[in-house]
């Protein structure tokens, strides 16, 4: 009894852990458009950015406009309905990439200018 007792304990552990580090993390943007990736929490691979910062009309114009600012290291998939965009970051391509190396590339490839009309920013 005491061994499957363990054993559940352990198991439990292991779920919590694993559980809480497939919790994307949250990243912010910046007055310029810039994505931040907060650099008090571990680098993960899955981010969520609030999607209120954009006016978009449907989910195909949040589509069509993260599709062109896609790239080789970051991917990026409007969730509308529930009001956030997922932000992935292709980190098997740069392994050696800190936080800061991120943040850093998201200040040199801003998803966002300083125009509030999402159709307008298409045209950029």
């Amino acid at each position: 009894m005491k061994t499957l007792r363990f054993i559940l304990v352990v198991f439990a552990i292991l779920a919590s852990t694993a559980y809480s580090k497939a919790q994307p993390g949250n990243a912010t943007l910046t007055e310029d458009g810039a994505v931040v990736v907060n650099t008090q929490e571990p680098l993960q691979s899955v981010y969520m950015l609030d999607a209120s910062n954009f006016n978009f009309t449907s989910e195909q114009d949040a589509i069509t406009y993260f599709a062109a600012k896609n790239s080789e290291y970051v991917s990026y998939r409007p969730v509308l309905q529930n009001n956030v965009i997922m932000v992935y970051l292709q980190v098997k391509t740069r392994p050696d990439w800190t936080k800061a190396d991120w943040n850093a590339y998201f200040v040199e490839n801003k998803i966002k200018s300083k125009i509030s009309d999402p159709s307008q920013q298409l045209t950029k």
